[in-house]
């Protein structure tokens, strides 16, 4: 059962914003570069926008949403005078951390571009990136990668620190993929072809859970300090939060439980730092 406080929280995509900006934070301070307020603060108002933005607009899909969805939705355009006034509104407050931190201009406009390929139709071509069969899984993870790197004060950081980025990338596609779950009929109605409408729920959660294990294997001989230890848990929690699928599919799990996966690694790397001080 979802409470009120925490159905708030997921449909305001309040939720969602923190546990994709706590990525932000780690990757800083995995990189070296320490943590940056006004570049978290200006990341956490670009995600919440972005995803507020996508659920701003009706997309074909929408239309053949499951009740849960059609909440969330809902929501929105109930409140769709508040909600267009903050994506506004901050859209104006990104200048209080361009101000204090100019790298966070390129961040944000890195992050708005790419995202508004994944939103809107491309100009004169009529379709959107989600529309490329399969593309989906592949591509907001590298939208995600890609802004961290633009929020980062040297892209190079990206690129010295590939290993990082891949292992990072991979853990966001295995959220991704599965998160398609929820959506695999509005999809496959809309005609957007995902790992998710293709493959059976079966074979993508025990596949999934297999690369995540393989991928922790992999890491703890390849990985490097500091964050070889908290992506190497992050991996393994994740492939036992996808064998609770095998046992609901309420959309509160995926929003409360699936979408921890970019915060995960800042958790653990907090647990981590707590323990070595006792």
């Amino acid at each position: 059962m979802q409470g009120p406080w925490l159905l708030f929280l997921i449909q305001s995509n309040i939720l969602i914003s923190f546990y994709i900006t706590a990525g932000l934070a780690f990757f800083m301070e995995a990189v070296g570069e320490g943590f940056s307020f006004w570049k978290i603060f200006s990341f956490l108002l670009l995600v919440w926008q972005v995803y507020t933005a996508d659920r701003y607009f009706i997309h074909p899909e929408d239309r053949h949403s499951t009740p849960q969805n059609l909440d969330r939705l809902r929501f929105i355009r109930r409140h769709k005078k508040i909600f267009g006034f903050l994506l506004l509104f901050f859209g104006f407050l990104q200048a209080l951390p361009a101000w204090f931190s100019p790298r966070c201009l390129l961040g944000y406009g890195v992050g708005i571009l790419l995202s508004l390929f994944y939103i809107c139709k491309f100009p004169l071509l009529n379709f959107r990136i989600k529309q490329i069969p399969y593309i989906k899984a592949f591509y907001v993870p590298m939208v995600c990668m890609l802004t961290y790197g633009a929020y980062l004060q040297s892209p190079r950081l990206l690129l010295l620190n590939w290993k990082l980025a891949l292992a990072f990338y991979l853990l966001m596609l295995c959220n991704t993929a599965l998160f398609d779950l929820k959506d695999c009929e509005n999809d496959r109605k809309a005609g957007i072809k995902t790992l998710a409408n293709t493959l059976k729920p079966s074979q993508l959660l025990r596949g999934t859970i297999l690369f995540s294990v393989l991928l922790a294997w992999v890491l703890s001989f390849v990985g490097e300090n500091p964050w070889r230890i908290p992506l190497v848990w992050s991996f393994l929690l994740y492939a036992i939060f996808i064998a609770g699928l095998l046992r609901t599919r309420q959309v509160s799990y995926f929003f409360v439980i699936l979408d921890t996966t970019a915060a995960l690694p800042l958790a653990v790397y907090a647990l981590q730092f707590i323990a070595a001080c006792f």
